[in-house]
């Protein structure tokens, strides 16, 4: 929870309280196999069969792929009538960003549709959301597909747990 006296919150969120969950998803349990996973490969197999594609790309992050994500970025902030809140949450920075890992959803155009960049290695064997972000219009299941690939992904990888409870 956080948590600050009434004036500095005002200054800060005008009002609105923002409360951050430990969320973890043990990934030594994560499966995408059997019929319990249906509804976690269903989204997959669409947006592949539609031509979308699942990135990972590993620090550091070229400018070219930066230039990319920023729009997104911006926006993933239109659409939520704010503007970066810097504390609690992560937000674009490209000096900070290309220091982190990145996964993304792309359209079959080649546009970045979706995007998040992770802290890995922060504690032994998690990898943690820091900030995810979407376009204003994309194909449903866009979230859903960059959400899981980022949990099949990092089980691969060796990772024991994810952590989301930076994006909240």
């Amino acid at each position: 929870f956080f948590q600050a006296e009434d004036g500095i919150r005002d200054d800060l969120v005008t009002g609105v309280q923002t409360c951050a969950l430990p969320i973890f998803v043990d990934l030594s349990v994560f499966t995408l196999r059997g019929k319990a996973a249906g509804p976690l490969r269903t989204p997959i197999n669409k947006l592949q069969k539609l031509g979308h594609t699942v990135e990972f790309h590993k620090a550091p992050l070229k400018d070219s792929l930066l230039a990319e994500l920023q729009p997104v970025s911006r926006q993933w902030l239109q659409r939520m009538k704010g503007a970066e809140k810097k504390f609690s949450l992560g937000w674009f920075d490209r000096d900070y960003l290309r220091g982190t890992e990145v996964a993304l959803v792309r359209t079959p155009e080649g546009s970045v549709s979706a995007f998040a960049n992770l802290l890995v290695g922060v504690r032994s064997g998690e990898v943690a959301i820091d900030l995810m972000r979407c376009c204003t219009t994309l194909e449903p299941g866009t979230m859903d597909v960059l959400f899981t690939s980022l949990l099949q992904h990092y089980k691969d990888r060796k990772s024991t747990r994810l952590n989301s409870s930076h994006q909240i």
